[in-house]
């Protein structure tokens, strides 16, 4: 068995078919984020293998981290807009 594999997918916000390795020796099960090589959001990446080394892979988007861009992205509006009005 190759100690890495290659898993083509789809990005989730903007459709763009994109591939990303996956180590096979980190464990029967793997969390993390990658950014899409496209569109640049994040993308929570759920990887689980089998003994027989089968992987099932899910690409499903950040929410988590995207609703913490957009409120930092208020955040900095917010503090231009109060920086203009001195």
């Amino acid at each position: 068995m190759d100690l890495e594999s290659d898993q083509a997918f789809n990005c989730p916000y903007c459709s763009a078919s994109i591939s990303i390795r996956i180590d096979r020796t980190g464990g029967r099960r793997q969390y993390f984020v990658t950014d899409c090589e496209v569109c640049c959001r994040p993308i929570s990446i759920e990887v689980d293998m089998d003994p027989d080394g089968f992987v099932n892979f899910i690409a499903k988007r950040c929410e988590r981290i995207m609703n913490m861009l957009q409120q930092m992205k208020k955040e900095v509006i917010n503090e231009k807009i109060e920086k203009t009005k001195k």
